[in-house]
C-alpha cells in the first residue's frame, strides 16, 4: 500500500472547501438558533475534518508517520501563531496590558477550546487548528500501530463517544482533546469514504436523496452538531448527520465542477481556505465597522472584506515566494 499522502488535488474537494469556508463566515454572522445557522453548523467544521481524511492515505510506517505529523503541525502552527500574535498586538496597541494578554493567550492555548472553560478564556476559532493537528496525529499513530481494519473501525467508532460523554459531563480536557476525539472519528470516516468512493459515485442519486432526507428530517427536530460548544444532540444521530450532510455538499461540489466559471471561483477559494480561515479568525477587529441592522447585510460585507484581505495576503505571499525562487 502506498504510504504517501495524495499529491494530485481533487478539484471537487477544493470546491467543497471553498463553499464551506464562505458558509463558515455566514454561519458565524447568522443569529443563534436561526435555521441558516443550524444548517451551516450541521456540517461546516466536520466537512473539513472528513475531507482531510479523504485526501490522506493511511500511513503505516512509523518513520513516515512522525515525519507527516511534524509537517502537519508546522503547517497548522504558523497560522495559529499568526492569529495569536496579531490579536495580542492589536489589543496591546489599543491599551491592554501586554503581560495580562500573554498570560491569557497562554491559558487559552493550553485549553484550546472554542468557548470558555470555567474561568479559562476561549481560544476562539483557532481551536480548529489545534484539533486538526492533534486529531490527525491520533489517526496517523493508530493507523501505524493497529493493523486490523475491523479493530480500527471499532476504535474510531467508540472514540467519538468518549468525546460525547466528556463533553456532556463538562469534563473538558486540555488541548480540546474531548472535541478532538470526535474530530479524529471524522478524519477516519473520511478515509473510509475514500475507500468506497466508487460506490459513492455508482449510487450517487439514491445516496444524495437519502442523505438529504435524513439530514433535513433530523434538522427539523433540532439535531445538529456544534463542535466548539460540545453540542451533540442525539449523539450518534448528530454525528451521522454531519457525515451525511458532508456527502451532500460534496455531491453539490461535483455538480458545480461542471460549470467552468463557478468551478474556477470556488476551487480557488478552496486552495486558499487556510488563508481565508486565518483572516476570518481575526475579522473581529473590523467587524464593528461593518455593523448593520440586518445580519444578512453584515454577512455579505464580512465575506467581501475577508476575501479582499485574504486575497491581498495571498498575492503578497506569492510575490515573496517568487522572489525567493529567483534568488
Amino acid at each position: 500500500m502506498d504510504t504517501k499522502p495524495h499529491v494530485k488535488r481533487l478539484q471537487w474537494v477544493d470546491i467543497a472547501k471553498g463553499l464551506a469556508i464562505i458558509l463558515v463566515i455566514i454561519g458565524h454572522t447568522a443569529p443563534f438558533g436561526s435555521i441558516t445557522r443550524n444548517v451551516i453548523f450541521s456540517f461546516h467544521m466536520p466537512l473539513f475534518f472528513l475531507l482531510s481524511g479523504y485526501c490522506t492515505k493511511q500511513l503505516l510506517d512509523s518513520g513516515q508517520v512522525w515525519t507527516h505529523i511534524r509537517k502537519r503541525c508546522w503547517k497548522l502552527f504558523l497560522p495559529l501563531l499568526f492569529i495569536e500574535i496579531t490579536g495580542i498586538s492589536y489589543k496591546a496597541i489599543g491599551g491592554a496590558n501586554l503581560v495580562n494578554l500573554l498570560k491569557s493567550a497562554g491559558d487559552a492555548l493550553y485549553w484550546a477550546s472554542g468557548v470558555k472553560v470555567k474561568t479559562h478564556p476561549a481560544l476562539g476559532m483557532a481551536w480548529f487548528l489545534v484539533s486538526l493537528m492533534t486529531a490527525g496525529g491520533i489517526v496517523d499513530l493508530v493507523n501505524s500501530r493497529v493493523k486490523d481494519t475491523f479493530a480500527k473501525l471499532i476504535l474510531f467508532t467508540l472514540l467519538p463517544f468518549v468525546g460525547f460523554i466528556l463533553g456532556a459531563d463538562k469534563r473538558w480536557l486540555p488541548l480540546n482533546l474531548d472535541v478532538t476525539f470526535v474530530c479524529a472519528g471524522f478524519i477516519y470516516m473520511g478515509m473510509v469514504l475514500r475507500q468506497y468512493s466508487e460506490y459513492l459515485q455508482t449510487y450517487k442519486v439514491p445516496l444524495f436523496l437519502c442523505s438529504c432526507g435524513l439530514w433535513f428530517y433530523w434538522l427539523s427536530h433540532g439535531l445538529y452538531i456544534e463542535l466548539a460548544t460540545r453540542h451533540y444532540p442525539g449523539w450518534s444521530l448528530s454525528y451521522v448527520e454531519a457525515i451525511l450532510s458532508t456527502i451532500v455538499i460534496c455531491y453539490i461540489a461535483q455538480a458545480v465542477e461542471i460549470n467552468v466559471r463557478c468551478c474556477q471561483i470556488f476551487s480557488t477559494l478552496g486552495r486558499h481556505t487556510m488563508m481565508l480561515f486565518t483572516v476570518h479568525a481575526l475579522d473581529w477587529m473590523w467587524l464593528p465597522v461593518l455593523a448593520s441592522k440586518s445580519w444578512m447585510v453584515v454577512s455579505v460585507k464580512r465575506v467581501v472584506v475577508d476575501l479582499i484581505v485574504a486575497g491581498t495576503l495571498v498575492v503578497f505571499h506569492d510575490l515573496i515566494k517568487r522572489q525567493r525562487c529567483q534568488e
